[in-house]
């Protein structure tokens, strides 16, 4: 078997193991993501479009690009409308956000973990920096901009606007604009996450956050 050959079949295999596509960025198993998603579009077969549809699930954002690619290339058709909202996500559709008002929240939480802004050490939660260079970060802001509050939103957005130097301004935009007494406010993730964002006094107009945190 020559060298592509082999490369490909290697790849194909990949299918079968357990969520090896969901990876953080910076994993090392991203690049090899990213290279099945370019060897197997050379060589798409019907029996890989099922096996296809976990990748809108990755948690780095060209995984996901490419295995939607790869599923249009296939003909593939989203049969529910988390799938759909998973697949809006994956091709950074804006436009289709507002049909999937109720579920984009859910799949943007799923592909952008806590684990991606955030960690604990020594027993507490510190916030990480954000990869600015990744594409879904503005996206993210982008949709959340026209879709009512949630409890997955406000967290991700508190992240966001802690982690992220190229979007926190849009973040805290969208943060100021929650009513006070908005019921997504009462969950413990989101005022946790409000909490730890005002203790960063270097961040500008934090200030006016101070009402969203309950007594």
């Amino acid at each position: 078997m020559e060298q592509p050959e082999r490369l490909h079949a290697d790849l194909v295999r990949l299918l079968d193991l357990p969520r090896w596509w969901d990876v953080l960025p910076g994993s090392p198993w991203t690049g090899v993501a990213h290279l099945f998603s370019l060897t197997l579009q050379e060589k798409l077969k019907e029996e890989h479009r099922e096996k296809l549809v976990p990748l809108l699930q990755s948690r780095d954002p060209l995984v996901r690009e490419g295995g939607a690619r790869l599923l249009k290339k296939l003909g593939w058709r989203p049969e529910r409308r988390i799938e759909t909202a998973r697949y809006v996500v994956a091709k950074r559709n804006l436009k289709a956000v507002q049909h999937l008002a109720n579920k984009i929240p859910r799949v943007l939480r799923e592909v952008l973990p806590a684990e991606r802004f955030m960690e604990t050490q020594d027993g507490k939660w510190v916030f990480l920096p954000a990869d600015d260079r990744l594409p879904d970060l503005q996206f993210a802001v982008q949709a959340l901009a026209g879709i009512p509050p949630a409890s997955p939103s406000l967290e991700l957005l508190l992240e966001i606007c802690a982690c992220s130097t190229r979007c926190r301004q849009d973040a805290l935009t969208l943060l100021k604009a929650v009513p006070a007494d908005d019921p997504s406010l009462q969950t413990r993730g989101v005022q946790v996450r409000l909490q730890h964002l005002l203790n960063l006094y270097w961040l500008p107009d934090v200030a006016v956050l101070r009402r969203l945190l309950l007594d």
